[in-house]
């Protein structure tokens, strides 16, 4: 079974180390992001060490996708705007194709949803791929839980259903919390042919940091599709050597011309690959690890989450956030903390190198 994680980041720093910190412990496949937080109109704080992040080649995009290290996919790009990301993978059991698309619907238009969306259904229903969509659909409507219906909503609800696609959000939990209320404005939508495949959909109770709950579901009867390589730096050496010298041993070439100077190159080479796929098997990518969690910020997101449980109750909202804005405080200067102490423990050439790679990935480097 494909886990899937939906969030809605607002752009923020700490709401993006939580997530890092989220997908590292748990076994998130792909994570469909809206308003992930930008930094030099470049999407950055996804944890690149334990996934790639996709999204369209554009200034501040609004909408992307988290791909956990080691699975397959292929983006969309026709289909990949700043508001829409969308790729294809595969189960890895029967290979049958599976769209993912995260989608953010901006406010400022009358209507939803965006023509880009539109497109992407109607691709997905002629090509005959199955869709799983998560987006932040800025839309009020009683179909999915909210206590009224907007303009946006009405629009919306009539494209899904002239579109056959089906809402996963069960009950009228919100997806959105802030000072001023909340709503379900979250929404998983999925094709006809997901009916009944679509897992234990639910809103997180974990803190994100963000006015948005995370969401979290699976896709029953789809396999990941994972990349399996080879790490030279795990390879046993010793049995390498052994086995190339034991194969070439037994093997003694004639060349007399130049076919075979080619036929004993070829053979020469299959021994080569064939020791060296003996001493160093194949494995699956691993997630990295969160160095700058602490016991501190563990013991803070307890009492974040039992304020926000009392305020949903009491409607006393002040404490709960009072206390969000101290935890928040505390994961940046935890993360703060953590690279400085990083940065002062590199010792020779290779660890420079590191920060060097690092700096890279996060375009700092001029």
């Amino acid at each position: 079974m494909i886990q899937l994680l939906q969030a809605n980041l607002q752009h923020s720093k700490a709401a993006s180390a939580v997530f890092c910190d989220y997908t590292a412990k748990t076994a998130v496949d792909y994570a469909l992001i809206q308003e992930p937080w930008v930094r030099g109109d470049k999407i950055s704080g996804l944890g690149l060490s334990r996934g790639q992040v996709i999204s369209a080649c554009t200034n501040a995009p609004r909408a992307c996708i988290w791909v956990k290290n080691g699975l397959s996919c292929t983006p969309l790009l026709e289909f990949c705007s700043r508001d829409q990301t969308a790729v294809r993978t595969r189960c890895g059991a029967t290979g049958r194709p599976l769209i993912l698309a995260s989608v953010y619907m901006a406010r400022d238009t009358p209507h939803a949803p965006p023509q880009e969306f539109a497109l992407l259904v109607e691709y997905a229903r002629v090509s005959g791929n199955e869709l799983v969509v998560g987006c932040d659909s800025n839309s009020h409507n009683t179909a999915w839980g909210c206590r009224d219906t907007n303009t946006r909503g009405k629009s919306l609800i009539e494209f899904i259903v002239s579109s056959g696609l089906m809402i996963c959000n069960v009950g009228s939990v919100p997806t959105f919390f802030s000072r001023v209320g909340n709503s379900v404005i979250d929404l998983t939508l999925h094709s006809e042919s997901l009916e009944g495949k679509v897992l234990n959909w639910r809103v997180s109770s974990e803190t994100s940091l963000s006015d948005h709950r995370h969401i979290l579901f699976g896709i029953g009867d789809f396999s990941p599709d994972k990349i399996l390589f080879r790490n030279p730096r795990r390879a046993d050496w010793d049995l390498y050597c052994d086995t190339l010298r034991a194969g070439i041993e037994n093997w003694s070439p004639r060349v007399r011309d130049s076919c075979e100077l080619d036929e004993a190159a070829v053979k020469l080479e299959g021994l080569i690959v064939s020791a060296f796929d003996r001493c160093c098997p194949l494995s699956e990518g691993k997630g990295g690890r969160v160095n700058w969690w602490t016991s501190e910020l563990a013991d803070m997101k307890k009492k974040v989450r039992a304020h926000f449980r009392r305020a949903k109750h009491s409607g006393n909202w002040d404490s709960y956030h009072n206390l969000l804005t101290k935890y928040n405080l505390a994961v940046r200067r935890a993360k703060r903390l953590s690279w400085r102490n990083f940065c002062n423990n590199l010792e020779g050439v290779k660890d420079t190198s590191r920060i060097y790679k690092i700096l890279a990935r996060t375009n700092l480097l001029v």
